[in-house]
């Protein structure tokens, strides 16, 4: 316990405290400001301190202040206060005094606003606000008056925004200025749209700068727009009144329109009026054409559109009216007919002429007088009209016209007539009259052969029998041919061609068909005869020819249909079906359909099949619908009511036809549908009440639901969770609802009395179902807790003066529990002190009961009377006790201090006294609100001063701070106002009782020159002529007053004008022009003619520096006179017309302007010489220059000179300018053709030649001369006169034609070309003839097998027991030649796969057959390579840029030797080794491993045991590794990472993989090493893919030797991509990671390298390389050209030394030297690189090369990554796996870049999200426009790079992908035509799986849906693409996405290689989140879905 003790010690007080101190801010530091004193009644020494931040006493004896921190008045709160303390050696006195700071001017002005923005329209009036209101203060209340003007820009020649805009002020102080922005000048949108106007404000020493923007808004100042065409036609005799024209103008300014009135301007003759409100233009008088008026019947008019500014108001300037001329023709009388140039035309054409070919007769001119409809007339083949023709059939006026051949077929020398009469009529076609003429056009035939074979049927068809033996007779085919002699039916031959025509015989003199026995054939039926099964039906072709086949061939299509046996059954498309139904459902999931088909003919009948289910169908639950194989349910599924409950059922379907059964099985799965959600019990509500003492672990509440759904599957499963409330104070167990208390959980009641818990109970189904309960825990309550006081030692003080029973105060404490019971009780021990600080004893005075306390309020009160001599201080124990509880008690001290009675009234500092209590002050007028007055202190020498108050102040100019008495100002002071001021303030001590004293203040106002002179106007305004003489009065006075007395009143005035044009009178503000000054509206350099001069106002004459000014623009606005001259737009003016140019045609437009405005800018146009025959006119007001008579027979060159004038006055000025004119030669001669010509007009061109080829020269003449005779050449093709067809092109000029195309006879045997010849004159003249190109043909086809799109051969697969006789026949493979006859015939040979001579094919019939014994355990599986050939062909391949294989003559067929009798299944491979990257993501698929049943067809199960990591590096220290780092595939055998690797760095793990079959199992090893990309090496070989992957095998042994006998993983070979980024075909990358075969470590690359390089043959290789190339880099090593030839031969050399030392060794390795061609160290490549980059583009972003790698003692293949080529679907998977989950960052891109000599654009396909997976990806198409680009169109071949994934979405929910290509070239014809899915392909002939489905791609940061918009697209040719895309975020979970594909025209042999048929469907699953794995299994059915890439270079 503290207790304040007194002694007989007095504390020392102060006499000055700081108290009322005033400083200015701007005291320097360091300075004394104050002195410190005080007394010591005892006089004891004393000290002082204080406590304030910019304060310090350094003498704590003497007291001084000394100022340590600048003051800022405006940061500080006026007044502050610091405290200050004085003591002795035991006491001390503390006080706060407050102190004022005095302001200093050292703030910036500020703006009201920290931007400003405004608008204000073009129209606006001079002297409109632009800105109201703009205010700047001043924090300061010391600066001088605020003044803010309008800054000029720094540049001299920019516009000055204060020209055009001023400061108008309307309030100015010292702390504040008010004003508006005004606008000065008028404004102009189009000159300028914005103004910066840069404002300052100054304060007399600071000033800030502002910028305001004022933009301008547009108006209406636009004229009127006509939008009808200024023309129409009338006829002559039309009434009065009739209607013209309906003219019609809007408002050419946007918004709203004013009213348009309309008035004809100029009316020749007064023909014509309008309507002034309808713009509709009639006739006025009678109108004739022949008048001289209406000679070139056409009236111009000139019609005005005017705007109704206001009321009936028509505006009058430029911007509200419009003129435009109109023309309108009048029409003519009939009173003339049509006329021939000639009665009478002869010509000779040959027999075979052909269609469309023109008559060479001389030129057939029609002519009619009359004008328009009496003018139009046609023009009539009266006779002979089915043979012939003209052409054109219609004119006017004047018409050329030419017959020509309209049906060659009527024409024929050997038949009757051989000459025709034609009767030509000429007749009007549009008048009553019809006025005709006639001539008449003889035509003589001369004869030619010209008649070809016909046959009597356009096709043929016959049958043959499978079985038919050779000679049998198939049908007979017979032409005739019209001609005669050697051109007749005697000399007809007969052939046969076609693909399989060697199967068939002609005869070539009757046409008869007969059966052949081709080379190979045997029995009829079988493959190498004819057979149905093989080839069901022939399209031929039969060809006949006359003269012996030399002259016509004519071929007719034959087909021959072969007759079907009925030896087949019917084959299903799938040995097993699987797909899924949800519970309550009917139908499957996909659309559930089983397909059969039977190669069985159907017109016997035997191919119809009917469906049934024989098996498996329990209680008959299923149907199938027999004819379409649909299998649907017959009532709502049950997932309870599955057989044995297992989720399933398994049927057995039978397709069958009328002999044949098939069976299959179909698997549906049934899902149990999650449909009811959980129930809580007690309605979801439940509460107990425990107590705060309960233990951790008490059972406290169960909670239980239940679920309606299965209780054995997931969804009726409930489990429970807490989610909110628990606080960590309660458990809940999922499974038994059962709730308790938390471990180590306390509860307390005075902390929480309720917990409130949301317990959630979800189901296990998907989707998930939820429900919510609440649980309510209350606190029970226990009283273990003591009361307490706070704080625990009380003091209060009480005035001697006390009456008893007064409340002193009241003590209370607090208990924490519950219901507490608190009573207050005063006990000992007691304690007193008196003044002096002496202990009072209780035997001197009686203390102790001179307070109490009541009991239970705590209470204490005054118990007796008082009395402070006796006693200072009472010191009192106060007890509590809880009396509900066990006793629980606490203590508090209660000190008491009787205080002294104050009897003395304070008292202010002189000149105050208490007799005179006035204070006189001064003060300047308009100081600020705010600004300091004075600080009337006060003191009491007993009490501290309470407060200060003003209690009168009649002006209400002051205010006063009650606590420190700093008096400021309330309001300005106004000198002008009022002298003089005064107010009266008190101050109140704290004592007790409160005294108080009273002082009167006078004031002395000071006056100050406060006031701005202002002006009357805030502009003036005054209108003066320019060119004025100086000393001019400007008709306008400035006037300004000032509201200040005295000098300051007084006001002077000055003028600012920078081009010193003007003056003023400084004291009278009159205005003159200045000596000297030019006044010019023309060269105003402003945007109007207004000079903007300032005229400034300043006060205080005698006082210069305290005077303030003002500014007020003057606008000057100059009136013109007529001082410019008029300019044409150009001295000289051109044009050429040509001799029938139509009278009133405009020539030249003039153009010309006048700086003046007004009358004096007034322009008339006049003609002044030149034109002496008056040929041209000008139009005097808009300068049209029109030819006004027939310019026919007056060519020549016209230079007519003109001029134009002014209306200014007094006189009017002009100018002259020349117009050159040229009229033209008329033309008078068409075209004559000299080759071709109507006698020969044929040439011949061998297919397969080169794009360019010259295929022959046309040639016509001209008799014109001069243009009219310069001939240019083009086709008339599609309706239109063209420079090129798709086929040919020809030189406009020379007349050359050239080929376009590679011409392909078996496409196209010949082309006619419509040829045009036109000359140049005006009108020009064509004329036009026929040319037939004849294709002839060669040998150009080789032998293909069948091949996927990406040109690979499909290969063979078949299965053999080993127990097969030698000289079975295995199958056959068969290759097709497009070419015919000998050139068709292909051989067979096994060329690589059998070294041992196992099997032999027929090279004849391609058939294969078992050669030698087969061994299971030898070898069991064949690979074969075998080529089909063409003797007659030697020419080397050319194999399409789009091909990633490049031999289409070489097929792989798979044979897989199976064992003898029942056995266990068995892995390919007893070993499996595989590498994965170390940053792979999750999901990535490491390897395949393969097993097969052979007791079994189906697929296996495989499982994966146990897994142990290993680490290289440090073997004791492995992370390890559990069973769910991995994940295999349970149908599939795919490995995926269920991980991240980057745990795993320098790891490798070793598991077993089992396969598990029908009767039994088996199991393998799996390794895997987990990858860096420093340890990746590229391997580049100088030979072509093809042969890399054959021999991988024997390389993989190679660099397995060299490294230890270690593991290899290779990834796919590549094609070689060089250092400037081209593809090199013939040359092939391989990338490898080494495992050494010791260490088990992956060998880094850097090693592994030099390694490679001692290999001889690997070292040879690089030798190779290195001579083939100008440089390398070796390790960073630049190798020259000459230093590179030094090492090859030193190289050289020490391989002959190796030779000769080694000579067994080098004999055994020689063999593999051509096989190993390969260079290492100049592009080995340890970068990171991802080795699936195609063409370099990245499939995925930063992700390795998954590969599948036997052991070395169980190597049977080059990579097992390849191994694993299955069929799945009638689709191999081919070229490499890898899946498509990815975590890198998904990007599509496409980047294009062009050079002078390529064009090259690249898309690539990333992949998407972390954690997530996507079921299909695109690439953009290449647009057809980009194809057409310039750049483009001068390429003539296209190198096009595809790569193709197919994805297997397996039952594991994972995808495959599988990679493959090819590189087509095609046309730019043929590219230009691609589709999305279909580029390079011709529709019909893709086969392989639908196109994309649903399609997930990255979008704006979300996934965009692709989906095809309809059947119709999605069906159409080419198999359509995405067209609609959807941009929506994906729900969280798995989506699913459905598509159906129908195929368009597949051909047969793509639909048998397809393995989808018609209405296939699939599906796919989009997953977004990261994936749990494993993951409940989905249906086990599979996708097959595509992801392009592709590249193209021009």
């Amino acid at each position: 316990m503290f207790l304040g003790v007194y002694a007989a010690n007095q504390r020392p007080r102060f006499i000055n405290d700081m108290n009322g101190l005033t400083l200015r801010e701007d005291t320097p530091v360091g300075t004394s400001v104050y002195k410190l004193t005080a007394r010591d009644d005892d006089g004891d020494p004393f000290v002082f301190g204080i406590e304030a931040d910019m304060f310090e006493i350094r003498d704590p004896r003497s007291g001084d202040v000394y100022l340590t921190q600048k003051l800022d008045y405006e940061s500080l709160v006026q007044p502050f206060k610091v405290k200050v303390w004085v003591k002795d050696e035991e006491l001390r006195e503390t006080r706060e005094p407050a102190i004022t700071v005095i302001d200093v001017n050292d703030e910036l002005p500020q703006f009201d606003r920290s931007t400003y923005q405004t608008s204000i329209p073009e129209t606006a009036a001079i002297g409109t606000t632009v800105w109201p209101n703009l205010q700047v203060t001043d924090d300061d209340s010391s600066n001088t008056q605020l003044s803010v003007t309008c800054l000029p820009p720094d540049n001299p020649q920019a516009v000055n925004p204060c020209l055009v805009f001023g400061l108008s002020q309307q309030e100015g102080t010292t702390s504040k200025w008010r004003g508006d922005l005004v606008l000065y000048r008028r404004l102009n949108h189009e000159k300028q749209s914005s103004y910066n106007v840069y404002i300052r404000a100054f304060d007399g020493k600071n000033n800030i700068t502002m910028k305001i923007q004022v933009d301008v808004q547009d108006v209406q100042d636009k004229p009127p727009r006509f939008t009808n065409a200024p023309r129409a036609t009338i006829s002559e005799n039309a009434p009065q009144g009739t209607p013209v024209l309906q003219m019609t103008a809007v408002d050419g300014d946007a918004g709203s329109h004013r009213k348009i009135v309309y008035e004809l301007v100029s009316n020749p003759g007064d023909l014509f009026r309008i309507d002034r409100m309808t713009g509709q233009i009639t006739i006025n008088r009678e109108i004739d054409r022949e008048s001289e008026l209406l000679s070139s019947s056409i009236v111009s008019l000139t019609v005005k559109a005017s705007e109704v500014v206001s009321g009936s108001t028509v505006g009058t300037d430029r911007s509200t009216f419009s003129v435009i001329q109109v023309n309108i023709t009048v029409q003519d009388e009939n009173d003339n007919a049509p006329e021939f140039n000639h009665d009478n035309y002869q010509v000779t054409i040959p027999e075979d002429v052909h269609d469309r070919t023109p008559l060479s007769t001389p030129i057939i001119e029609v002519t009619d007088r009359d004008q328009g409809d009496n003018a139009d007339f046609e023009l009539i083949l009266a006779n002979h009209n089915d043979m012939f023709g003209v052409q054109p059939t219609d004119g006017s006026e004047t018409l050329t016209a030419s017959i020509y051949v309209k049906n060659s077929s009527l024409i024929d020398y050997d038949t009757e007539p051989r000459k025709y009469t034609l009767h030509l009529i000429a007749r009007e076609t549009k008048t009553p009259e019809k006025r005709f003429n006639d001539a008449y056009v003889t035509i003589d035939l001369t004869d030619v052969n010209d008649n070809k074979p016909v046959f009597a049927e356009s096709s043929y068809t016959a049958d043959v029998s499978e079985t038919a033996s050779q000679d049998t007779p198939v049908i007979l085919i017979t032409a005739t041919d019209r001609d005669s002699g050697m051109y007749g039916p005697a000399f007809l031959y007969y052939k046969l061609i076609g693909n399989g025509a060697e199967f068939f015989n002609v005869n070539q003199l009757t046409g008869q068909v007969t059966v052949a026995a081709p080379p190979g054939c045997v029995q009829p039926g079988t493959p190498n005869c004819l057979d149905y099964e093989t080839q069901k039906e022939f399209k031929l072709t039969f060809v006949v020819g006359d003269q012996s086949g030399e002259g016509f061939l004519v071929n007719v299509p034959l087909t021959i249909r072969v007759l079907d046996q009925n030896d087949n059954s019917p084959k299903l498309g799938l040995p097993m079906y699987f797909r899924y139904i949800k519970e309550g459902e009917t139908s499957p999931t996909p659309h559930l359909q089983v397909q059969a088909t039977d190669a069985d003919s159907p017109r016997n009948g035997n191919n119809i099949i009917t469906y049934s289910i024989v098996g498996g169908n329990v209680g008959d639950l299923w149907q199938i619908n027999p004819r379409s194989g649909v299998i649907t349910a017959r009532s709502p599924i049950d997932y309870e009511a599955t057989p044995g409950k297992r989720g399933y059922y398994l049927l057995t379907v039978q397709a069958a036809d009328p002999s044949h059964q098939v069976t299959a099985e179909v698997n549906i799965t049934v899902i149990d549908v999650n449909d009811h959600p959980p129930v809580f019990t007690q309605n979801g509500r439940y509460e107990q009440t425990i107590s705060e003492e309960t233990p951790p672990r008490t059972v406290v509440e169960t909670v239980r639901a239940t679920d309606a759904d299965a209780p054995s599957s997931l969804n009726g499963q409930v489990k429970f969770r807490i989610i909110t409330g628990a606080q960590d104070k309660f458990a809940l167990n999922p499974t038994s609802g059962v709730m308790t208390v938390a471990p180590d959980a306390t509860f307390d009641y005075d902390v929480k009395k309720l917990y409130e818990m949301t317990v959630l109970a979800t189901d296990q189904g998907s989707p998930q179902k939820t429900a919510t309960a609440t649980v309510l825990i209350h606190i029970r309550d226990s009283n273990n807790k003591n009361p307490y006081f706070f704080p625990t030692t009380v003091t209060t003080d009480v005035y001697e003066n006390a009456t008893v029973g007064q409340v002193v105060k009241r003590m209370e404490a607090t208990d924490p529990d519950l219901g507490a019971s608190l009573v207050y009780y005063l006990e000992e021990p007691k304690q007193a002190w008196d003044t002096h600080g002496q202990e009072v004893a209780p035997s001197t005075y009686e203390f102790r009961n001179l307070f109490s306390i009541e009991r239970i309020s705590g209470i204490v009160r005054v118990n007796h009377t008082l009395n402070r001599d006796k006693v200072a201080v009472v010191s009192s124990t106060v007890k509590t006790v809880d009396t509900s509880g066990h006793g629980q008690s606490a203590t508090a001290t209660l000190i008491i201090n009787i205080l002294e009675v104050n009897d003395k009234a304070p008292e202010f500092r002189t000149p105050w006294t208490v007799d005179h209590p006035v204070i006189p002050l001064r003060v300047k007028e308009g100081e600020p609100k705010g600004s300091y007055v004075t600080t009337p202190v006060a003191t009491d020498p007993n009490d501290a001063i309470d407060q200060y108050k003003i209690i009168s102040d009649p002006g209400g100019f002051f205010t006063i701070n009650n606590i420190t008495g700093v008096v400021t100002v309330r309001k300005p002071l106004d000198y002008e106002t009022s002298q003089t001021a005064v107010f009266v303030v008190t101050a109140t001590d704290n004592g007790h009782p409160q005294l108080t004293s009273t002082a009167t203040i006078n004031i002395a106002v000071e006056n100050i020159n406060d006031e701005t002179p202002r002006f009357q106007k805030p502009f003036y305004r005054v209108r003066l002529m320019e060119n004025s003489p100086a000393d001019t009065y400007v008709p306008v006075t400035i006037r300004a007053t000032d509201a200040d007395l005295g000098d300051y009143g007084d006001v002077r005035y000055s003028l600012k004008d920078p081009h010193n044009r003007f003056t003023i009178d400084p004291k009278y503000g009159t205005i003159r022009v200045a000596k000297g000054a030019v006044l010019d509206r023309e060269k105003q350099v402003e945007t109007l003619p207004v000079i903007t001069i300032m005229v400034e106002v300043r006060d205080s004459p005698n006082h210069p520096s305290e005077s303030k000014y003002a500014s007020v623009p003057v606008l000057i606005t100059l009136e013109d006179a007529n001082d410019n001259t008029p300019r044409f737009g150009s001295q000289d003016y051109y044009d050429v017309v040509p001799p029938t140019v139509p009278v009133h045609t405009r020539c030249v437009q003039l153009t010309a302007d006048d700086a003046d405005i007004g009358e004096n800018a007034r322009l008339v146009f006049y003609k002044i010489s030149g034109d002496r025959d008056g040929l041209f006119q000008v139009n005097a007001t808009t300068g049209a220059v029109t030819v006004a008579a027939p310019l026919n027979q007056r060519p020549g060159i016209y230079n007519i000179t003109v001029g134009v004038r002014d209306s200014g006055s007094p006189e009017q000025r002009h100018t002259t300018a020349v117009v050159h004119i040229t009229v033209l030669e008329g033309n008078n001669a068409a075209p004559t053709w000299v080759f071709p010509n109507a006698t020969y007009g044929t040439v011949r061109v061998l297919e397969n030649m080169y794009l360019g080829l010259e295929v022959t020269q046309v040639t016509a003449i001209d008799k014109d001369d001069g243009d009219n005779g310069r001939v240019s050449y083009s086709f008339y093709y599609n309706d239109k006169y063209v420079s090129q067809t798709p086929e040919f092109s020809i030189n406009a000029i020379t007349g050359v034609i050239t080929a376009r195309r590679v011409f392909d006879r078996e496409e196209t045997d010949s082309y006619i070309l419509e040829l045009v010849a036109h000359d140049a004159g005006y009108p020009p003249f064509r004329s036009t003839e026929y040319l037939t190109v004849n294709i002839i043909d060669v040998d150009d086809h080789d032998p293909q097998f069948p091949q996927y799109q990406n040109c690979c051969t499909i290969p063979y697969r078949m299965s053999l027991n080993e127990t097969t006789p030698v000289g079975q026949v295995l199958g056959r493979v068969k290759a097709t030649d497009e070419d015919v006859g000998k050139h068709a015939f292909t051989t067979y040979t096994i060329v690589g796969g059998d070294p041992k001579g196992t099997f032999r094919v027929n090279s004849t019939t391609g058939i294969l057959y078992l050669n030698k014994s087969l061994n299971y355990e030898i070898q069991r599986v064949y690979r074969l390579s075998i080529r089909a050939s063409n003797l007659e062909r030697t020419a080397e391949l050319s194999i399409p840029a789009h091909c990633l294989c490049q031999d289409p003559s070489l097929v792989t067929v798979h044979v897989t030797v199976l064992l003898s009798g029942a056995a266990d299944p068995a892995f390919t491979y007893q070993k499996y080794n595989a590498c994965i990257a170390v940053d792979a993501p999750l999901s990535s698929l490491v390897t395949v491993v393969e097993a097969r049943d052979p007791n079994s067809k189906r697929g296996m199960n495989y499982s994966m045991t146990t897994l142990k990591s290993i680490n290289t590096e440090d073997p004791d220290n492995a992370v390890p590794a559990n069973a769910t780092t991995f994940y295999i595939g349970p149908s599939n055998g795919s490995v995926y990472t269920n991980a991240l690797m980057t745990r795993y760095k320098a790891h490798y793990f070793s598991t077993s993989v089992k396969a598990t079959g029908l009767t039994g199992s088996s199991t393998a090893s799996l390794r895997i090493w987990v990858t860096l990309s420093s340890q990746r090496v590229t391997l580049t070989f100088e030979r072509p893919i093809d042969e890399v992957k054959r021999d991988m095998e024997q390389i993989i042994r190679l660099i397995s030797e060299q490294t230890n006998g270690g593991i290899v993983c290779v990834g796919d070979p590549t094609y070689h991509i060089t250092d400037a980024n081209m593809v090199n075909i013939a040359w092939t990358d391989l990338v490898i990671y080494v495992i050494d075969g010791k260490t088990h470590q992956v060998m880094p690359g850097a090693d592994l390298i030099p390694i490679l390089g001692k290999t001889p043959a690997i070292a040879a290789a690089s030798l190779m390389s290195l001579l083939q190339l100008s440089y390398s880099e070796w390790g960073g090593f630049v190798i020259s050209p000459l230093l590179a030839a030094i090492i090859a031969v030193l190289l050289l050399l020490l391989l002959l030394l190796l030779l000769l030392c080694c000579c067994c060794f080098c004999c055994a390795g020689w063999y593999r030297r051509d096989v190993y061609t390969q260079r290492i160290p100049l592009i080995a490549n340890v970068s990171k690189m991802n080795p699936l980059y195609y063409l370099k583009q990245k499939f995925y972003e930063n992700q390795e090369l998954s590969m599948n790698i036997g052991d070395k003692a169980d190597l049977e293949m080059t990579n097992l990554a390849f191994a694993g080529e299955d069929q799945t679907d009638g689709w191999k998977r081919a070229a490499g796996v890898d899946q498509l989950a990815n975590g890198g960052a998904n990007q599509t891109n496409m980047t294009v870049t062009q050079t002078s000599s390529q064009y090259q654009v690249t898309s690539q396909q990333g992949a998407l999200a972390n954690g997530s997976a996507m079921n299909a990806g695109d690439v953009p198409r290449i647009e057809a426009d980009l194809l057409g680009s310039s750049s483009a169109q001068h390429q003539q071949r296209i190198s096009h790079t595809q790569t193709n994934v197919y994805v297997d979405r397996t039952q594991g929910g994972s995808y495959e992908a599988t990679f493959g290509g090819r590189r087509p070239t095609a046309s730019l014809s043929t590219v230009a035509t691609m589709t999305d899915d279909d580029i390079g392909v011709p529709r019909g002939r893709r086969p392989g799986p639908a196109p994309f489905g649903a399609i997930l791609t990255r979008s704006e940061g979300n996934l965009a849906q692709r989906m095809y918009s309809s059947s119709s697209e999605l069906n159409g040719p080419g198999f359509g693409g995405p067209r609609v895309v959807h941009t929506a975020p994906l729900r969280q979970g798995v989506q699913v996405y459905n598509v159906t594909q129908t195929y368009g025209d597949v051909s047969p042999q793509g639909y048998e290689h397809s393995g989808w048929g018609d209405g296939a469907s699939y599906q796919g699953e989009i997953h977004v989140g990261s994936l749990a794995m494993p993951r409940p299994p989905p249906p086990a059915y599979q996708v097959q879905e595509n992801v392009f890439t592709e590249t193209y270079r021009y």
